[in-house]
């Protein structure tokens, strides 16, 4: 095995949506996923309706997938009588 292939390897292992299984959404991404607008979304979670995002730095916010997922399958849950 090469030098360059074990770098490579050892990035793969590393990737931290593997290990982890997080991975962060923009509030772009969430609007699209969600077919909510960005607003609407900001209503909800100032509500506690909707999950909070996390500051990763000053000026920006992500949502933690999983958490906008679960949500999700709440709502369809409770339009279908299910929850």
């Amino acid at each position: 095995m090469t030098r360059q292939d074990a770098t490579q390897h050892d990035e793969r292992d590393l990737d931290p949506d593997e290990e982890t299984g997080l991975k962060f959404l923009t509030p772009e991404d969430v609007a699209a996923r969600v077919a909510l607008s960005r607003r609407t979304i900001e209503r909800y979670v100032d509500s506690g309706v909707f999950p909070t995002p996390v500051q990763i730095t000053a000026r920006r916010i992500v949502f933690i997938e999983e958490e906008v997922v679960a949500w999700m399958k709440q709502r369809i849950a409770e339009s279908r009588g299910t929850a």
